[in-house]
């Protein structure tokens, strides 16, 4: 087991933490108790307890004392942009809206791991997006009405 795995870990226990509070702010229920908090907290468990399994398991097998290496392959670092993107767009998505973070997401990713000119990938981003918000919003009427833009 690698020390990234660790910090992944590490990571996932502190999102769990956070979105397991959040949901716990989300309506829970009436008389069955089942609403819309249980599920993300159910969830955020399954996935905290994997991380405690992961901290148990490295300081177990006597990794803890490896040193890391300072530069990381380029695997670990498209995984990190992965990460660091998905998390952009979370918090984008509040702000700004759901068909802009999408777009601009879409077109990040699409450009990196396609290697698609940048026109290829923001008419791609722009079909995907357009294609989520039209099922969502029109076919299924789930509203999208949170941030400055749609």
């Amino acid at each position: 087991m690698k020390k990234g795995d660790v910090y992944l870990a590490l990571m996932f226990a502190i999102l769990a933490l956070v979105f397991g509070k959040l949901s716990l702010d989300l309506y829970s229920g009436g008389h069955s108790g089942v609403g819309a908090s249980q599920w993300p907290l159910m969830i955020c468990i399954v996935i905290l307890i994997g991380s405690i399994l992961v901290f148990i398991n490295y300081f177990r097998s006597g990794q803890a004392s490896v040193k890391a290496k300072a530069v990381l392959s380029r695997d670990e670092k498209r995984v990190a942009i992965s990460i660091l993107t998905l998390i952009l767009y979370f918090f984008s998505v509040m702000y700004v809206g759901f068909f802009v973070s999408s777009l601009a997401m879409l077109f990040v990713l699409i450009t990196y791991y396609g290697n698609f000119k940048w026109y290829i990938s923001l008419i791609c981003a722009l079909l995907i997006a357009s294609t989520v918000y039209f099922v969502f919003s029109y076919l299924l009427n789930v509203s999208f009405k949170f941030g400055v833009l749609f």
